[in-house]
């Protein structure tokens, strides 16, 4: 786990990158956060999604997600987020992903 102070020169070193190599992406970036906020002070979580990964960010709730695997149908898991209730349907990929890293000690 890195401290608040590495993490703050992580993100600055990150950001620096992102402004020298990608400038238009900044923009991009701030309009990200901006929904970020917005979603937040509306009580609901901000889903980033791409085919084998998803994120879930609430920056009003300091609880963690819970996910439960509840059943196996034509190949895909449903997988639900018990504490917002929402349903997702995952490839058997994610589900796999999303086992193995809950088992992690």
């Amino acid at each position: 786990m890195l401290s608040r102070k590495d993490s703050y020169n992580l993100a600055k070193l990150s950001n620096a990158f992102w402004n020298k190599k990608y400038p238009d992406i900044v923009n991009l970036m701030e309009l990200i956060s901006i929904i970020s906020r917005f979603c937040s002070a509306m009580d609901k979580a901000v889903v980033y999604s791409i085919p084998y990964f998803d994120t879930i960010q609430d920056s009003m709730s300091f609880t963690k997600e819970v996910w439960g695997i509840a059943k196996r149908d034509d190949g895909l898991l449903s997988v639900y987020l018990l504490r917002r209730g929402i349903s997702e349907r995952l490839n058997p990929q994610h589900a796999r992903f999303i086992r193995r890293m809950h088992t992690l000690p």
